[in-house]
């Protein structure tokens, strides 16, 4: 039976037996004439009634509110008993280690995370056991101890530290325990292992450093890929070679950031190095430095041994004799390269700097060299056969028609092989680029899939949604597409030997702009794209269509830069595609639009000529566009510009569709 119940059967119980006892003592003392059961019941006077009936009453009402009371009561101390089993479970149940101290440093409670970590005793509400001995394994509370400082001002407070008594990085919590007063009475600590996540913040510091670093020789290398292919264009658009070797000798002063650079040819007959230009702060050619004889002095001994002197500690260096100048103009390191082709000497290239030299601008220095003497070595050649073609004009005056027919065709020979030479030149460049290019891609794929493991290792570690996963996966996405863009600078840099095969143009469009939309981007130019996906498609040598599109993007973005310095409602490039069929032929037309500087109309038709720029000298080498056409001629099909002075451009690519049958065979 249930308490309540119990109170009000007991106050009707306590009415019932008051009645019998005033029965019994009004039978017994008041009416000794009237029997017990009289009294009881039969002989009740009104008073007696009233008075027995108000007292049942009574104490049954007082029974009912008893029993409310007492049922109260009995929930209100299951719900306090609830309570405290409650907080008891949650407060062992939290992972994080929670220590409650008295401001005498002692740990009066503590959690199960904390009795495990910290190898608690039993703890009953008053302890002896000080926080320090367990946290830090010391005898007293260790100077500047940050907790202390929060018993001192009543404050709470938060901080990280590797505690090496517990071989943990943790994070603590201080919250200020008191009384109703308001006064200080000890210290609530919430200790969490933070080991984990510093290790993953460190991993994550050292992938960031590494990436850094990746970026920076990236950065050095593109600088040094710009500068061989400036040097070998100097060699190649140069009327004379001492204008040349002048340009050539101003670009390694500008992107190696050298005081001066020099270049010297070896003159056979008299066999001394001929001082042939100078550039950074000393640009004389003349004086002490503008004859060396063979083997004698650091540059003479380059020459001799037809090998390097490379140094990034000159102060001291035996070779330099003038090491009061070394010291006075803070030279650091040094460069010499002997200009060889073919085992024979042309020259000598030498720069000082003024800070250490990097492996990869050593490397780059040598590939530099070799472009160098190859162009002395064309030059020469040039100028001699400039003087052969003299001698042959005079003899042609002199002989007959005959001889006239013969020297004309000499005459084409020797335009043959300039023209050749020409193209050595560039292959010699664009190997160079190419071999620096597939070093950078090769090279950042390892830092950047190491930062894709680790991001993802982020992503997978927090909750979804939260600011470190997002965080991780903006590095993620990021990180591949700087893969998609080293893969496709890897194959646009490597000499394919693939034959033609179909493909769609929608993806060669693809690969181009992913070399080039950042600079588009940059450059504050609107990209408008419609190259519709079922496209036919064409039989070509990819990487040759990509080199034809990424020549006419380049000259599309500097006419828009050329029209518009900034940003530009105009500032447009748009590049779309349809077929076309035309006497049971189709074809794809690609068109590449833009509204920048246009082209003159008196120079429209030569802008495919070989050798032929409206770019300043540094600039264009006039041989894009005809090696575009060239291309495009290969492979069947034609180019078309159409352009207004200062309104737009309209370049036309037609490719004949791949058919059917091509189709079926190449499946």
């Amino acid at each position: 039976m249930k308490e309540n119940h119990k109170i009000v059967l007991s106050s009707i119980i306590a009415g019932i037996s008051l009645w019998v006892i005033d029965a019994f003592i009004d039978s017994y003392f008041f009416a000794s004439n009237s029997s017990f059961s009289d009294s009881l019941i039969f002989e009740v006077s009104p008073h007696e009634f009233y008075f027995r009936t108000f007292f049942i009453v009574g104490f049954i009402l007082f029974g009912i509110v008893t029993s409310r009371i007492v049922s109260k009561q009995k929930i209100l101390e299951d719900q306090l008993i609830q309570a405290k089993n409650d907080w008891e479970e949650t407060f062992d149940s939290i992972t994080d280690i929670i220590t409650i101290h008295d401001k005498d440093f002692n740990i009066i409670q503590a959690n199960k995370e904390a009795t495990k970590i910290l190898s608690l005793p039993f703890i009953k509400n008053i302890s002896n056991e000080k926080c320090f001995e367990y946290y830090h394994g010391k005898s007293s509370a260790p100077e500047k101890c940050p907790s202390c400082a929060s018993i001192k001002t009543g404050n709470p407070d938060i901080y990280e530290t590797f505690e090496p008594y517990l071989n943990k990085f943790i994070e603590i919590r201080t919250m200020p325990r008191l009384d109703k007063n308001k006064n200080f009475t000890g210290l609530i600590h919430v200790v969490r292992d933070i080991t984990r996540r510093k290790e993953m913040e460190q991993q994550l510091e050292d992938a960031i450093m590494r990436a850094e670093g990746a970026a920076g020789e990236l950065r050095e290398r593109m600088q040094l890929a710009e500068l061989s292919a400036e040097v070998a264009l100097s060699l190649a658009k140069s009327i004379t070679l001492q204008n040349a070797l002048q340009r050539c000798a101003e670009s390694l002063v500008k992107y190696l950031d050298a005081p001066f650079a020099r270049v010297w040819t070896f003159n056979v007959e008299e066999n001394v190095l001929e001082l042939q230009c100078s550039a950074g702060i000393y640009t004389h050619t003349n004086g002490f430095h503008s004859r060396i004889p063979f083997g004698q002095y650091m540059i003479g001994m380059i020459a001799k041994n037809l090998s390097p002197h490379l140094t990034n500690n000159i102060l001291g260096d035996p070779l330099v004799h003038d090491q009061d100048w070394v010291r006075e103009e803070g030279m650091t390191a040094f460069a010499g390269h002997p200009l060889v082709v073919e085992n024979r000497l042309v020259g000598v290239m030498a720069l000082f700097s003024r800070k250490p030299l990097s492996a990869t601008a050593v490397k780059a220095l040598a590939l530099i060299a070799d472009v160098i003497a190859i162009g002395i070595e064309r030059k020469r050649t040039e100028d001699e056969l400039e003087r052969h073609g003299s001698q042959l004009v005079e003899i042609v005056e002199e002989r007959t028609s005959e001889l006239k027919r013969t020297n004309e065709k000499l005459l084409k020979e020797i335009d043959e092989r300039k023209r050749a030479e020409t193209e050595a030149v560039r292959a010699s460049q664009l190997a160079a680029l190419g071999e620096l290019a597939a070093g950078v891609a090769h090279e950042i794929n390892n830092p950047v899939n190491g930062i894709l493991n680790y991001a993802e290792i982020l992503a997978n570690k927090n909750s979804p949604g939260s600011t470190e996963s997002e965080i991780a996966n903006r590095i993620i996405k990021e990180s591949e597409r700087i893969a998609t863009i080293v893969r496709n600078l890897l194959s646009f840099a490597r000499d394919s030997k693939e034959e033609r095969h179909p493909i769609g143009v929608h993806g060669i469009i693809s690969s181009t702009l992913s070399l080039t939309e950042a600079q588009l981007r940059k450059d504050g130019i609107v990209l408008l794209m419609n190259i519709p996906p079922d496209l036919p498609q064409v039989i070509a040598q990819p990487q040759q269509i990509e080199q034809v599109f990424l020549n006419i993007i380049s000259n599309a973005r500097y006419s828009l830069n050329q029209k518009y310095r900034g940003a530009h409602d105009d500032k447009i490039l748009k590049i779309t595609g349809e077929a076309l069929s035309n006497d049971d032929n189709s074809y794809v037309r690609i068109m590449f639009y833009d509204k920048g500087t246009g082209i003159p109309a008196g120079i429209l038709d030569k802008v495919m000529n070989p050798f032929f720029t409206t770019k300043p000298g540094n600039l264009g080498t006039g041989l894009g566009l005809s090696i575009s056409h060239s291309i495009i001629n290969n492979h069947g099909g034609k180019i078309i510009i159409t352009s207004g002075e200062g309104d737009f451009t309209n370049v036309i690519i037609e490719l004949p569709a791949c058919k059917q049958e091509n189709l079926v065979r190449s499946n």
